[in-house]
């Protein structure tokens, strides 16, 4: 994964626009997909300030490296998460004013220090409905709701969204010729699998957190 953002950063640096479409394709060549690898990413430092005995540098040398590295992604959903992540990261301590504290310190220096063509784009969030991109994908979305509706069973199977979006689902509206994936694994699981599918999912995400509760060693936040 440092590699990885590495190579975003250097990307940045080098001109790209979208840093993370410079590396390649598939997963890492995707903005929003490379922004969710650094997010998740960040809460597992923790352990490194838990068990380095150079602790507070792993960790604060690590968790600022992923945070540029998912900024010059200039992905708005990766924004969102690395917000959450952060919040829920800082305010998790004993104290929890001190974290608060923290985070608005460093939401205020991410926004002042930000290019200004990182913060318009960052502004679509609130006007999306002006935003091609984020329009395309709530006509994803719409259709994704309809191949659970009309197939709740079966789906329109595994891997086969966009065909299905290009050949038989495309909604109302949508007048390019552009074959939509979801951007969401929920649409996406339910439109290729169903209910059926979709609800095993659901049920296999609460029972990962339901282990993963068991796991924390007790007297420990």
């Amino acid at each position: 994964v440092g590699v990885l953002a590495y190579s975003v950063i250097k990307g940045y640096l080098g001109g790209a626009f979208r840093a993370a479409a410079d590396i390649g394709a598939g997963l890492f060549g995707d903005a929003n997909d490379v922004a969710q690898v650094f997010v998740t990413i960040l809460p597992l430092a923790v352990f490194w300030k838990l068990r380095s005995p150079f602790s507070s540098i792993w960790f604060w040398g690590s968790a600022a490296f992923f945070t540029i590295a998912t900024i010059v992604t200039q992905s708005r959903g990766g924004m969102l998460g690395l917000a959450a992540v952060m919040f829920f990261m800082l305010t998790r301590g004993r104290n929890k004013l001190v974290g608060m504290a923290m985070f608005a310190i460093v939401a205020m220096v991410v926004a002042v220090s930000l290019p200004s063509e990182f913060t318009d784009r960052y502004k679509t969030i609130g006007t999306y409905e002006e935003d091609a991109s984020a329009m395309g994908r709530i006509y994803a979305w719409k259709a994704g709701m309809n191949m659970m509706l009309t197939r709740p069973l079966t789906g329109v199977g595994i891997g086969c969204f966009e065909v299905a979006f290009g050949q038989a689902y495309r909604p109302a509206g949508f007048f390019s010729n552009k074959w939509m994936a979801p951007h969401n694994t929920l649409v996406q699981i339910g439109g290729e699998t169903g209910v059926i599918g979709l609800t095993l999912w659901i049920a296999l995400f609460f029972y990962c957190v339901v282990v993963l509760r068991r796991l924390k060693p007790e007297g420990t936040d």
